[in-house]
């Protein structure tokens, strides 16, 4: 299968992305897994992306990589959790957190383990709201709101 690879010394985001399941680009120790129902890939490491390919074939499901097929306990996974799981790095009662924010790549890099609390607090700038953490635009009063969570209680 190896020798179906692609070299290339581009940046990811210029390559066109292929559908041709038996090809794969490497790019800077980078590899493109597709997705089965989408024209999107998911990026793996080099050293673990053939592991990876062989515990799919791996979809779209709400914006993350999943396996089809059933590899823990008879349960699919998604692709950032396998990842960890390789590199002996996943924690049961943790969350994987991608630091980008790009859901699809999961290369160990970008990856990292962290509570539930930890991850909200890394969350993206959701639309809304203002440029500030915690303030907010009430649509029914029409005024700017502020909150603050402290122990997952919620302060005004």
């Amino acid at each position: 299968m190896a020798e179906n690879l692609q070299v290339s010394t581009q940046n990811r985001d210029s390559l066109p992305i292929t559908k041709n399941i038996y090809q794969r680009i490497i790019i800077r120790h980078v590899v493109q897994i597709p997705l089965t129902n989408s024209d999107k890939v998911a990026y793996v490491d080099l050293l673990i992306w053939q592991e990876v390919y062989e515990a799919g074939p791996w979809y779209l499901h709400h914006g993350y990589a999943r396996s089809t097929r059933n590899i823990f306990n008879g349960m699919q996974v998604h692709m950032h959790r396998y990842v960890m799981y390789l590199y002996n790095m996943l924690d049961e009662n943790l969350v994987v957190d991608h630091k980008d924010g790009d859901k699809l790549n999961n290369e160990i890099i970008n990856l990292r383990m962290c509570t539930n609390q930890e991850n909200s607090n890394w969350s993206r700038y959701r639309p809304h709201s203002s440029k500030y953490r915690g303030v907010n635009w009430n649509k029914q009063r029409g005024k700017w709101y502020a909150q603050i969570r402290i122990g997952g209680r919620k302060s005004i």
